[in-house]
């Protein structure tokens, strides 16, 4: 964040003719923002130009992408269309998802090149399936790496449904890490190692801190939340009574409340009737 800093206030001295496009995770964007309480040169510089003006608050903020409105969706579907060589554009359920740039962005992966018209039919979480069986079908060895994925999947969930007197007061991004050695670690895993494949197929993000510590973060949150709701807890298995059990924990950390939310997406209505239920 510090040389991205630097960077971005000496490119403000050439008035505007070298433009740079930072990308991070909402989550991140406290650690780019500011520096022990003050506004980072990057923060201070950014081009609001695409904000609508409020006039409440002149402080600059960075452009967040959130789902498509129906204009913007309209706009990028032939883009992705042509780039990504689709035989047709998104429809009906299909196009509901795509509402959210993760799933379109899965969805123009899934099809590139294929001579059939997409499904209009069809749920978030087979979208993600069979996004993750191609990036893991170009691995080395996919078994082994289904494997140590499911293994970061099953960290990610203890750690994340350890008690919150556990859980350091850090930022939301660093919970979102699992050290590597609470994955190799834990009991009953049988994985050794964490592929450098995963990496590079872009579903694992590796950290290592200024102690040479290491640790791991799903790409997409979209996916973590995927395998850990459907194929560690496997809640879209469960009786209405048995999810009851889980609500609780699911509420209680940043990360199963993600998973939560994506689990209501596809849930059935005995689930969403049971949360309610909690939630009174």
């Amino acid at each position: 964040p510090q040389s991205i800093s630097d960077f971005a206030m000496r490119l403000a001295n050439l008035n505007g003719k070298v433009r740079l496009v930072v990308s991070v995770k909402s989550a991140e964007w406290d650690r780019f923002a500011q520096f022990r309480g003050i506004p980072s040169s990057l923060a201070s510089q950014l081009d609001i130009s695409a904000l609508p003006p409020d006039g409440a608050d002149n402080t600059p903020q960075p452009f967040l992408l959130t789902e498509l409105t129906e204009a913007e969706l309209s706009d990028i579907e032939p883009k992705y269309k042509h780039v990504f060589q689709l035989h047709s554009l998104p429809a009906g359920l299909l196009r509901a998802h795509c509402r959210l740039p993760f799933f379109l962005r899965v969805v123009s992966e899934v099809y590139r090149g294929r001579s059939e018209d997409l499904p209009v039919d069809i749920s978030g979480a087979d979208l993600v399936r069979q996004w993750l069986d191609r990036k893991l079908y170009a691995t080395g060895n996919p078994r082994a790496a289904r494997g140590e994925l499911l293994a970061v999947a099953r960290a990610a969930y203890e750690q994340a449904r350890a008690p919150s007197s556990q859980r350091a007061r850090v930022t939301l991004a660093a919970l979102e890490r699992v050290p590597e050695d609470a994955v190799l670690q834990a009991p009953g895993n049988r994985t050794r190692s964490i592929s450098s494949e995963l990496i590079a197929q872009g579903i694992l993000l590796r950290h290592e801190d200024i102690d040479g510590r290491v640790s791991f973060s799903f790409y997409y949150s979209r996916v973590r939340d995927y395998l850990i709701g459907r194929l560690v807890l496997k809640l879209d298995q469960l009786s209405p009574a048995e999810f009851a059990t889980h609500i609780d924990a699911l509420l209680s950390s940043y990360v199963l409340q993600s998973v939560l939310s994506w689990h209501l997406r596809d849930a059935p209505a005995s689930h969403v009737v049971e949360l309610r239920r909690a939630l009174r």
